[in-house]
């Protein structure tokens, strides 16, 4: 192993290295993150915008994180998340039903759950006919409550993803809102990598991510929306996602990367990547009517990403 192919798999000794030049749009090389003569990488300071502690409707915010990192910025607002996404009308009508569909079959299969949160995928899975399923978080109060609803057939761990390793092989994959945490694109190809190593061949990765070719938008109707916190054209640059329910609303951050970006990284790690727009259901367009899926489907910005082994 060279000492270059070496540092892939050594987080701390790389995360400073400059990030690739090239446009993103095109996809170029990941790898080039990692040549040595393009010197020490700094990350640009971006201007916080000025609080708004009340919504356009004059909905009280009453959750707020301001930590970036995973494991703690989810401790503040686990309860109140879980609270809302219980009765995401989205989630019901659209979300989780295109990415239901995206998963296939899953009779009899072994699934890995990445950033499972409360465990509200992975139960949808046995439902559905899985055989069992791993669920994975690093934040301690969202375990807790994947815990407290806990049926037969799961198992949840307090692990990293990206710093896992192999744990296993599944036969599915997925990770409900995981791969935009990636502060940087070492560890958007950390977390590609745990997927590549966990998934058995012809086996499948389905998340749910924000839509790189439509990051930022949404609104308080639909249940959420995104907005910059830096310069929207940059990869990397952070984006504030609140969400709306309950009469709550729950804010967290997230990181924009490009398409481009994404497919590099998945590539690095052997996986190619796909994209999947959201579609809502005959049913949910009855029971919301014609004005809400109108406004869904001009604002969502998210999607589904689907991940299969590069085929050599």
């Amino acid at each position: 192993m060279t000492d270059k192919t070496a540092q892939l798999f050594d987080l701390d000794a790389v995360r400073n290295q400059r990030t690739a030049k090239a446009n993103r749009a095109k996809g170029e090389e990941f790898l080039d993150l990692f040549w040595p003569d393009d010197g020490p990488f700094v990350r640009p300071a971006y201007e916080e915008p000025p609080p708004e502690p009340r919504s356009e409707r004059g909905r009280k915010q009453t959750h707020v994180t301001e930590d970036c990192v995973m494991n703690t910025q989810y401790t503040p607002i686990a309860s109140a998340y879980v609270a809302i996404k219980d009765d995401d009308p989205a989630d019901r009508v659209a979300i989780f039903p295109t990415f239901y569909e995206a998963c296939g079959d899953v009779r009899g299969k072994s699934v890995l759950e990445l950033c499972c949160g409360e465990g509200r995928a992975g139960r949808g899975l046995l439902v559905r006919g899985a055989r069992h399923v791993v669920g994975v978080d690093e934040n301690p109060s969202m375990l807790a409550l994947a815990r407290e609803r806990q049926v037969a057939n799961t198992d949840y761990r307090q692990l990293t993803v990206g710093k896992m390793g192999q744990i296993g092989l599944f036969d599915l994959i997925v990770g409900p809102w995981t791969l935009h945490y990636s502060m940087s694109e070492l560890e958007l190809f950390a977390m590609f990598r745990d997927v590549a190593v966990n998934l058995k061949p012809g086996g499948l990765f389905v998340g749910l991510n924000e839509d790189p070719q439509r990051p930022f938008g949404g609104t308080e109707r639909i249940g959420s929306t995104s907005h910059p916190a830096g310069d929207p054209l940059v990869d990397g640059c952070p984006v504030t996602v609140t969400i709306y329910g309950n009469g709550e609303s729950a804010a967290f951050r997230t990181y924009h990367w490009f398409l481009g970006t994404y497919r590099a990284a998945a590539r690095a790690a052997g996986l190619e990547l796909s994209i999947i727009p959201f579609r809502i259901t005959a049913e949910g367009r009855t029971e919301m009517g014609d004005d809400w899926c109108r406004e869904f489907e001009a604002n969502i910005c998210s999607c589904v990403f689907v991940c299969r082994h590069i085929q050599t």
